[in-house]
């Protein structure tokens, strides 16, 4: 029983593998195929959606293309639909862009309950900065963030030693974490503190990399993925040299 039980597991993870193959490539091709709109055109798709009528397939493919188009500055390619993943790197790079966007001063929790202009702010802007806020404490005490500069130490190493205070900050705070990601810290974070910082940074869009690795019971030492960390700051930077669309052009 034991045996047939693993062997129909193995066969619904491959089912599970092809169907979203399938569905990536199906995505792909609705997307190069769509219409290239342009802002004009764009606007009178959108003009009708605010009336709530309905839009064809066809309408929302190119709404979608032009989303994508708006928000990367270059041409809709299958690598860069891909990429995107239904707009869940988009959303990364928006809060990567705002973390270190120096015009959002707030480096800690404090800063920010006692400000009582922000009890005027709309629910999202409050909740916004408060994951702004708690992701720069996180990297910061993790030691790959700069809270002078607002800039990511990108060659600072980083090992399961020195990041006992991240640990200590994460256990102290697991009901913010909790209540702003919508998730638990790892419950054997005490042990696997490199695994839980790497899903932190997978949250804005970087990764880590082990640049030494455990050999005779030493210690692997790992940074911030350079090559996604690159990627990162290349569409941020081109994002910011070229004239911005109001924000709703990028679907925000």
């Amino acid at each position: 029983m034991v045996e047939h039980n693993e062997l129909l597991a193995q066969k619904g993870s491959v089912i599970a593998k092809a169907s979203r193959v399938a569905r990536k490539k199906s995505v792909v091709k609705r997307l190069l195929d769509a219409p290239d709109y342009t802002q004009i055109e764009h606007m009178k798709i959108d003009a009708i959606k605010q009336k709530n009528a309905s839009l064809t397939d066809v309408q929302k493919a190119g709404q979608e293309k032009y989303w994508l188009k708006s928000f990367y500055r270059q041409e809709v390619t299958s690598d860069l639909i891909l990429f995107d993943d239904d707009g869940k790197t988009r959303e990364r790079i928006r809060l990567f862009e705002k973390i270190i966007d120096p015009l959002i001063q707030h480096t800690s929790f404090t800063q920010i309950s006692d400000r009582l202009d922000l009890l005027f702010e709309s629910r999202h802007k409050q909740d916004e900065l408060r994951e702004i806020v708690f992701l720069r404490e996180v990297f910061n005490i993790a030691g790959i963030f700069d809270m002078k500069n607002f800039t990511f130490l990108k060659n600072a190493q980083y090992n399961t030693d020195t990041l006992k205070d991240f640990v200590q900050f994460l256990k102290r705070h697991k009901d913010r974490f909790s209540l702003i990601f919508n998730k638990e810290i790892n419950n054997h974070i005490d042990k696997r503190p490199i695994h839980q910082l790497g899903s932190i940074l997978k949250i804005i869009g970087l990764g880590q990399k082990n640049i030494k690795k455990n050999k005779g019971g030493g210690t692997s030492i790992y940074q911030i993925d350079p090559v996604r960390y690159k990627t990162i700051l290349e569409i941020v930077h081109i994002r910011s040299q070229k004239d911005q669309e109001p924000s709703k052009l990028e679907g925000e």
